[in-house]
């Protein structure tokens, strides 16, 4: 066996180290000859000290957490599966009130619900069943104001087909409209109850005011959000209040503006055709 010595000749074995030209040197071996430059220690990890170990404690950690949330959306999804999930949103106006209803049946109660609705039995839902299940639906829902019942009008429905309603994704819209006499300055109380269908239903009540002249105080509702009690403040609306001016120099910043940038223009195109000439004869 012969290799190549530092001196560059031929013999057997010249020394028993490690070769200074060799990729891995002794770290021991290597102190001894800094001065070449292709000599450089590294440090190998042992069997038990190498990253495969860490890897697979990483992958471990990320398997366990995959499994986690694959639980929890297991969970959630049986959870909603046998409910009939209803919210409602009412939005407040000077004119009266707004209640737009979804009503969403789960997977596992979606069948029931469907059969509610197909009055014959034929498969398929008709304008008139649509009518007919939203009548029954206002007949379980109440809103009061100032203590008052007041009546509310069906002014839109949209349906899901069976499909939809059989996969659990499929949601039923009612929008419901109340005439009241919520412009009235002062304080008032709106209740809003929703009792359909208590054994398989979920509760959601919300309430918007897209107005500025009335203003929610409090909200209450019980714990299943079967009913909301609402408390709201209305302030009156200023007729005489004439519009507002804008003030004076108001179109002299964009003038300004609009001035200082065309001198800023004038002032550096010459400089640009330059730069752009200079590029063009180096090229």
């Amino acid at each position: 066996m012969e290799r190549a010595n530092d001196k560059r000749q031929r013999r057997v074995l010249p020394h028993s180290r490690t070769d200074s030209f060799d990729r891995i040197l002794a770290a021991a071996g290597a102190r001894r000859q800094r001065h070449r430059p292709h000599s450089h220690p590294y440090n190998l990890p042992r069997p038990d000290q190498r990253l495969r170990r860490a890897v697979g404690e990483t992958m471990k950690l990320l398997l366990a957490c995959f499994l986690c949330a694959f639980a929890f959306q297991a969970i959630a999804g049986a959870h909603v599966l046998d409910e009939y999930v209803q919210a409602a949103q009412i939005t407040l106006a000077p004119s009266g009130a707004r209640v737009e209803l979804r009503l969403v049946p789960g997977l596992e109660v979606a069948h029931y619900v469907f059969r509610m609705i197909d009055i014959d039995g034929d498969g398929q839902i008709s304008p008139a069943e649509e009518q007919a299940y939203a009548r029954r639906v206002l007949q379980d829902i109440a809103l009061e104001v100032d203590g008052q019942r007041a009546a509310l009008a069906l002014t839109g429905v949209q349906f899901p087909s069976r499909r939809e309603m059989n996969q659990g994704i499929g949601a039923i819209r009612l929008d419901l409209a109340a005439e009241a006499a919520l412009g009235v300055a002062g304080e008032h109380q709106l209740l809003f109850r929703n009792e359909h269908l208590p054994k398989l239903g979920v509760y959601l009540v919300n309430a918007l005011v897209p107005t500025t002249e009335i203003k929610i105080s409090a909200q209450a509702r019980d714990p299943l959000q079967h009913e909301m009690r609402l408390s709201f403040h209305v302030t009156p609306a200023d007729t005489n209040k004439t519009p507002a001016q804008p003030p004076a120099g108001y179109l002299k910043g964009p003038l300004t503006g609009a001035l200082m940038l065309c001198l800023c223009v004038a002032l550096l195109w010459p400089q640009w055709k330059h730069l752009r000439r200079a590029r063009a004869v180096r090229k």
